[in-house]
């Protein structure tokens, strides 16, 4: 019953430590115009991390760019557990992420998300899932209206039940295997 987007973070310098020409004043302009779509579009958002102090502090900045307060409604407390930050994305209307586990628990929760994609595996995900289109690359991250865009249709269609109820099909058949040999 939530209506506030969750705004998954990475560290600013992801993208340099993979070998790609994408600086952090880059990923935090790439944010905040993500962030002023929100705003236009009368939605609540929160920024979040996955845990990852890095990630956190990247919030911050674009906060403090932004002018805005540094509060638990703006920047959610980092999670301190994997339950926590499933709770944290459960309480999401909608999800975009930086982060392959952010968009597994938002996807696995029925929770829409639209991935920013700084290497192969979030790329595979979104094929996996049957969205590849919702997995957004440097050139379309830094458009916030393209990124809310897919959002909206994210929102709007969802998943498709009888991909991601395969997946978990396999995924605990997987799992039954391992555990019982």
């Amino acid at each position: 019953n939530s209506d506030v987007i969750g705004i998954g973070l990475m560290r600013g310098k992801i993208y340099t430590d993979y070998g790609i020409d994408f600086k952090e004043d880059q990923i935090i302009n790439a944010y905040i115009s993500i962030i002023n779509q929100l705003q236009n579009h009368n939605c609540k958002w929160q920024l979040f991390c996955n845990g990852l102090e890095s990630d956190h502090l990247l919030g911050t900045k674009i906060l403090h760019r932004m002018g805005l307060a540094i509060n638990e409604t703006t920047l959610a407390v980092p999670p301190q557990s994997s339950e926590d930050l499933v709770n944290l994305i459960a309480g999401y209307k909608g999800v975009i992420a930086a982060r392959l586990h952010a968009n597994i628990i938002s996807t696995s929760l029925g929770i829409p998300s639209v991935g920013l994609v700084w290497n192969d595996k979030l790329k595979l995900f979104g094929q996996l899932i049957g969205v590849p289109n919702r997995y957004i690359s440097k050139d379309k991250f830094v458009d916030g209206e393209y990124v809310f865009s897919q959002l909206e249709e994210a929102l709007k269609h969802g998943y498709d039940a009888d991909i991601i109820n395969e997946l978990k099909r396999r995924s605990l058949l997987k799992m039954e295997q391992v555990i019982h040999g």
